[in-house]
C-alpha cells in the first residue's frame, strides 16, 4: 500500500517537473511574462524533490523477491494442508 502511494507521489513529482520545464521555458522564450516563467522554472527543483521522495518510498517499501518466494511457499503449503483430510 505504501509503495503505491510512493508511485503516485513519484508521478506527481514528474508531472510538476515536466510542467515547469515546458511552461517555464515557453514563457521565457515568449518574453511576455517573466515573473510567471521564473515561477515555473523554480518549480522544477521542487518537482525533482517530490519525484525523488516517491522513488525512495517505492524502493524502501516494495516487497523483496525473497519475501515473495517465502510467501508463495507458505501459500502452497497451506493449500496442500487444507486439501488433506
Amino acid at each position: 500500500m505504501i509503495a503505491l502511494v510512493g508511485k503516485i507521489i513519484a508521478y506527481i513529482g514528474l508531472l510538476i517537473s515536466a510542467a515547469g520545464l515546458v511552461f517555464g521555458f515557453g514563457l521565457m522564450f515568449q518574453g511576455s511574462n517573466d515573473e510567471l516563467a521564473k515561477f515555473f522554472l523554480m518549480s522544477i527543483p521542487f518537482g525533482f524533490v517530490v519525484l525523488f521522495t516517491g522513488f525512495s518510498t517505492v524502493i524502501m517499501f516494495s516487497p523483496r523477491e525473497s519475501e515473495l518466494k517465502v510467501a508463495q511457499q507458505r501459500e502452497s503449503k497451506n493449500s496442500v494442508d487444507a486439501k488433506m483430510p
